[in-house]
């Protein structure tokens, strides 16, 4: 199937246009693409908008998410961060450099 838009803003355009009036839509917001506020219970949701999902969409999700919940600094941040890096290992992915692995 192809894919009807040419950018993400493109799509973020077409999605705006499409938003009930019970939402609030602000776009570019809060490190999203849009966040959508319910007028009446404040509930909230953050968009990133991506033409195409792929592993490297997923594990980024995935590693957002986890660090929200638990904090980059907590043992369990660093237990659910090893596994997805298994993950990102399974699936090819690579891993960011970090400071004893980058030469110089």
């Amino acid at each position: 199937m192809t894919n009807p838009f040419a950018t993400e803003a493109d799509l973020c355009a077409a999605f705006l246009a499409c938003v009930p009036a019970t939402w609030q839509a602000y776009p570019e917001s809060c490190g999203f693409d849009i966040v959508l506020a319910h007028k009446e219970t404040g509930a909230q949701i953050g968009i990133e908008a991506k033409l195409t999902l792929n592993a490297k969409v997923l594990v980024r999700g995935l590693l957002r998410r986890v660090f929200d919940v638990v904090g980059r600094d907590e043992k369990d941040g660093a237990v659910w961060a090893q596994l997805l890096g298994e993950i990102r290992d399974e699936i090819g992915q690579p891993h960011p450099p970090t400071t004893a692995t980058q030469e110089n």
